[in-house]
């Protein structure tokens, strides 16, 4: 791949830097990559606020949508950054459809829900032992989907509250409580729902039974968690708990080997509760903040940071930065504390998609997501 030359003005003044383009890709996602890059350098490109950089050759702005070789540009000149004013009435499309993106909290919240799925089936093995205290099929029963809420509960909202404000312990404490709470709750409906379908139907559609009605008082009480955000979050675990507690029941009543069909149904049914109660709110947010790098580092999937942005929303980035989400425009403001640029523009800007937001030795990445509900 060829190098090609960029020259743009700085506060220290005019540079010239080599960066490596691909022919065969679009220019407007290399650019961005080169943006970041020199956002991590401290390189700070020179303009106002309101302005945006364009890309020059030979005197004319180049289409970010086409790829070098369509072009027809070549390394013998450079390459110009400038910053001009704003296209008229210019403001990021958060109403657009949703980018090609699956945010890593997902990820995470899916893995944690799987991770309580199989810390509760190990808790259920050691209950199990207890004969002389669990004495009968139903009080065991109502007991495993206890620990099932408590350890879902636990791994999947100490998760969510460490991704967004660090607070693990309260998190995790909290949503033993629901869960334990939730699952027991859960347990006892499921038990006398399983019993009457079971007499109705048989012993396959009333264990069925048991999982979902379970899993949807799981998803249910542990989604409350978040309603004054977004309360719609209870009704994702709840229909995201009934469908994959219904699949945990009916794997579990599968013929073979039962302490590997029960050990996958406690993971599968706290796997879907995990990603029902974080994915689908993500899809209704207009916007995502995810932190991608810190102490020049790339951050792991479970050590991720992310806040989840709608109309209205107010958020101040490590005492430094505020981002204000009016309307249709997210505004990224400096309030002090250290220096903060997003894509060599200094504060304050308007965010466009994929935009980075350095901050020190962190680097910040906001998202455009589903655009409202």
């Amino acid at each position: 791949m060829p190098n090609y030359d960029f020259e743009f003005a700085s506060p220290s003044g005019r540079l010239r830097q080599t960066f490596t383009l691909d022919d065969h890709r679009p220019l407007g996602p290399q650019v961005d990559e080169i943006f970041a890059e020199l956002n991590a350098r401290g390189v700070m490109l020179e303009g106002a606020p309101d302005e945006r950089p364009a890309i020059l050759w030979q005197g004319s702005e180049l289409d970010p949508s086409l790829t070098p070789m369509e072009l027809e540009i070549s390394n013998v000149r450079a390459l110009e950054i400038v910053m001009v004013p704003p296209t008229e009435n210019y403001s990021p499309d958060l109403e657009g459809p949703p980018t090609a993106y699956f945010p890593k909290g997902a990820y995470a919240s899916a893995l944690l829900g799987f991770a309580g799925g199989s810390c509760a089936w190990f808790s259920v093995a050691w209950a199990t032992d207890l004969s002389a205290v669990v004495s009968s099929y139903a009080l065991l029963d109502i007991v495993s989907m206890g620990f099932l809420g408590g350890c879902v509960g636990t791994f999947v909202l100490g998760g969510t509250a460490l991704r967004s404000d660090g607070a693990l312990f309260e998190g995790g404490l909290l949503g033993l409580l629901l869960g334990g709470i939730a699952g027991v709750l859960g347990g006892v409906m499921g038990v006398e729902a399983g019993t009457i379908v079971a007499s109705l139907t048989s012993f396959t559609i009333g264990r069925i039974v048991l999982w979902a009605v379970s899993g949807l008082t799981i998803g249910l009480i542990l989604g409350l968690r978040f309603w004054n955000a977004d309360p719609h979050r209870a009704l994702d675990g709840a229909l995201w708990g009934t469908l994959f507690g219904a699949v945990g029941g009916a794997v579990l009543v599968l013929p073979g080997p039962f302490d590997f069909w029960q050990a996958v149904a406690y993971c599968l049914t706290g796997f879907g509760i995990g990603v029902g109660l974080v994915l689908p709110g993500q899809r209704r947010s207009w916007g995502l903040l995810e932190l991608e790098i810190k102490d020049d580092r790339a951050v792991g999937l479970m050590w991720v940071r992310e806040w989840l942005l709608r109309p209205g929303s107010r958020l101040t980035v490590a005492q430094s930065v505020e981002l204000e989400c009016d309307g249709r425009e997210c505004t990224a403001r400096s309030v002090g504390g250290r220096e903060a640029t997003v894509m060599g523009r200094p504060l304050p800007t308007i965010l466009q998609d994929c935009d980075r937001l350095v901050l020190g030795d962190s680097r910040y990445v906001f998202r455009v997501l589903a655009g409202g509900e």
